[in-house]
């Protein structure tokens, strides 16, 4: 028996973000390895979304060129709006009010798992638990309302 409640909350798509004024190559979506063309930005290694990217790239042997390595969504799509190269993000993590940038789909890239994740038979605290619902909340797209001695639900 495993010892980890896995909760599974959603799974989000990775996109590529790329300069607005960029002219792809290949017609949307766009794979991997016609990405592969452009220098990548993306977290350093070990970064979660790297080892996914870094995966994907494997899985398709695409061996990508990644010249930038920066934390921070913000800063990549900085970086990539000013030409720097291309990155992939989580679809719902990209700037969409950012007008140097623009998102493409992905071919064959598989989606992110969201989770929550806990020791099965622990009682979360009150504090715990409250984090829990507004995890769950958030990623589902609800309201979050507080409740009295710091609970929250969802309306």
């Amino acid at each position: 028996m495993t010892r980890l409640v896995v909760e599974h909350l959603a799974d989000e798509a990775l996109v590529a973000l790329v300069p607005a004024t960029l002219t792809l190559a290949a017609k949307e979506p766009v794979s991997l390895r016609a990405l592969s063309a452009h220098p990548l930005i993306l977290p350093p290694a070990g970064n979660p979304l790297r080892d996914e990217v870094d995966a994907a790239g494997r899985a398709e042997r695409v061996e990508f060129r990644v010249p930038i390595e920066v934390e921070g969504i913000r800063l990549i799509a900085d970086l990539v709006a000013a030409g720097a190269g291309v990155s992939i993000l989580p679809e719902n993590a990209a700037p969409a009010d950012h007008a140097g940038v623009r998102q493409v789909r992905l071919t064959r890239m598989p989606p992110r798992r969201l989770a929550l994740v806990t020791l099965r038979g622990v009682k979360l605290s009150l504090a715990d638990q409250a984090v829990h619902d507004v995890v769950r909340s958030l990623v589902r797209g609800g309201e979050i309302v507080t409740q009295p001695l710091g609970r929250t639900a969802s309306r």
